[in-house]
């Protein structure tokens, strides 16, 4: 036992090839204290702990919140574009609407002008009027959308009125 707890001795303080020497050659070359190393790897064990990893996979980890946070940047700086792309599908947006409301706004004339043509042929004098009501708030108006909204929901009225005929008012007096 003696002899192995010798050896054992000789190879860590050996002054050429011993494992204290080694190390204290290796430091030497690095150019970094032990206290140096020492408090790298206390701050590596805290870090570690703090985000519940190995510490052999905090490189990994760095680069990884390293990415992410480039990403930010990167989104950052599309931000503007991101603006702009949204402010001109706004007003195409805004366009359209307005495309639709003057397309339903023919399509109730036509309709009224169509339908008040064939009363006649059923025996009705009366005029046939199909009216839009259009929303009152815009199409761009962020207030307009919610629960409940009728945004994009144009409303007809259909109106049909009567056309008195000359011998309805002779036979109206004013006792009946």
């Amino acid at each position: 036992v003696e002899d192995a707890l010798s050896n054992c001795v000789n190879s860590l303080e050996n002054t050429n090839t011993g494992l204290i020497p080694t190390l204290q050659r290796m430091v030497g070359s690095i150019g970094v204290s032990l206290e140096e190393i020492d408090s790298v790897i206390g701050d590596w064990s805290t870090l570690s702990r703090k985000h519940a990893i190995s510490p052999f996979s905090l490189p990994s980890c760095h680069r990884s919140l390293r990415a992410e946070l480039d990403g930010s940047i990167e989104a950052r700086t599309l931000l503007p574009q991101a603006k702009a792309k949204e402010k001109d599908a706004l007003i195409a947006f805004d366009l359209a609407c307005g495309d639709l409301t003057a397309a339903r706004q023919s399509l109730c004339s036509c309709l009224s002008t169509a339908v008040t043509g064939r009363l006649p042929s059923l025996g009705i004098r009366s005029h046939f009027e199909a009216r839009l009501n259009a929303s009152i708030q815009k199409c761009t108006d962020s207030a307009a959308y919610g629960e409940g909204s009728g945004l994009g929901t144009d409303s007809v009225d259909f109106i049909l009125r009567h056309q008195p005929s000359e011998n309805t008012v002779e036979n109206c007096s004013e006792d009946d």
